[in-house]
């Protein structure tokens, strides 16, 4: 055998030596499969982004040029700014924690979206909003749009509450705390909104007389409803033009006194935003949102 012959039956050799695993062997051909793969898929998944919601944004509030809006989703390398005075509220995830930003004066810039780090934002006020009992997708279903909100009157719109159901009567007193005495109707439209004209009770409020304000609600059930107060016309309730709705969670007579203990210690973080100076669609918005959570209970009953 010659020098060139003995040299190509070794290059054979080692090619069969060097090629017996992978042809005969195929769970390590799986393997280096496996972990070249591996190689391409875990670069990927530690780029992705952790997506964090609006819940609430006053009209100047926006990020990369858009107008942020309730619902939207907002990424943790966006930046925010808001060019007029106005409050936004995130609900920041994984822990789904609700976080207000108050920008008091306006021209705020670069504002991170639920930072971590505890950088401060300049000329923003950052807070976590206390335990509030919530669900984002319980206040979507029942408004999904922000409302604008007119002017607080001093005479006295409604406010926000659980009443309590005796059918067929309803206690509609701590509904109206800022209502002064009178002769009224009230219009109560159920959440989420629907093609069913709303129901219609009247009162001829003295808290004087009677504290409770109860009232003939022949038809109305428990749950979340829109409460709006107008002027009895003809057997027709005509509703203030210039009224803000308020909302009322309507409970049966067994399950009032927790609901109306939860909504308490509820709305006193909603009270401690406005006491801090938050706007007024900001605590609308929390006042809301436990009631639409506290909805979800009568709901499932």
């Amino acid at each position: 055998m010659n020098n060139m012959d003995a040299n190509a039956q070794a290059s054979r050799g080692h090619w069969r030596r060097g090629n017996f695993l992978t042809r005969r062997t195929p769970w390590v051909r799986h393997a280096l499969g496996a972990a070249l793969v591996g190689c391409f898929v875990q670069p990927a998944a530690s780029q992705q982004q952790i997506v964090h919601r609006v819940v609430s944004a006053d009209s100047g509030w926006q990020a990369n040029g858009n107008r942020l809006l309730r619902g939207m989703q907002i990424r943790e390398t966006d930046l925010m700014s808001a060019d007029t005075a106005g409050d936004l509220i995130l609900e920041c995830s994984p822990q789904n924690e609700l976080r207000l930003y108050s920008c008091a004066k306006g021209a705020c810039k670069k504002v991170s979206v639920c930072s971590t780090s505890g950088q401060a934002n300049p000329g923003v006020v950052e807070r976590p909003i206390g335990k509030l009992m919530w669900s984002l997708t319980s206040l979507l279903t029942r408004e999904p749009r922000q409302p604008v909100l007119a002017a607080a009157r001093a005479g006295g719109d409604p406010n926000d509450a659980v009443l309590r159901l005796d059918a067929p009567r309803v206690h509609l007193g701590p509904a109206l705390t800022r209502v002064l005495e009178g002769r009224y109707c009230f219009l109560l439209g159920g959440l989420p909104s629907s093609s069913t004209s709303p129901a219609t009770v009247t009162l001829d409020w003295d808290r004087a007389v009677d504290s409770e304000g109860v009232s003939q609600a022949t038809g109305v059930a428990p749950g979340l409803y829109s409460f709006q107060k107008g002027t009895p016309m003809g057997g027709s309730c005509q509703a203030d033009a210039d009224g803000t709705t308020a909302w009322v969670l309507i409970a049966g007579s067994d399950g009032f006194a927790s609901l109306d203990t939860i909504w308490k210690e509820q709305s006193a973080i909603a009270a401690d935003l406005e006491r801090s100076g938050a706007s007024r669609s900001a605590v609308a918005t929390v006042r809301h949102a436990a009631l639409a959570a506290l909805a979800e209970r009568i709901t499932r009953r």
